[in-house]
């Protein structure tokens, strides 16, 4: 497979993987067990995974490094490689109006 086809696909798997981890039911326990409902005053989760969780930009960068490295390989091109593969992914998720949806859900 050619490194745009491996991109897309990547960017694609990266918005859904941080998706489940994020938003969805699926990820529900990993996020209790992270602390994300444990919060301050002022609505930040107490514990450092549970801000990670708590927030789709931060994930989809974690999700998107083993990604990148699958995509190209171990080489140099892996750090800008999940920059862009979680660049993708948040631009997909305001894209297709995710940020909208869940803010007025209040998730």
């Amino acid at each position: 497979m050619d490194i745009p086809i491996k991109l897309l696909v990547a960017c694609l798997a990266c918005f859904k993987i941080s998706m489940v981890l994020v938003h969805e039911k699926w990820g529900e326990r990993l996020r209790d067990k992270a602390g994300v409902w444990a919060t301050d005053e002022a609505g930040v989760a107490l514990t450092f995974w549970g801000r990670i969780l708590g927030c789709f930009w931060c994930t989809s960068f974690l999700v998107a490094i083993p990604l990148a490295i699958w995509a190209f390989d171990w080489n140099a091109h892996a750090i800008i490689g999940a920059c862009a593969i979680g660049g993708g992914a948040i631009v997909l998720y305001h894209w297709v109006g995710m940020h909208r949806l869940f803010r007025d859900q209040g998730s």
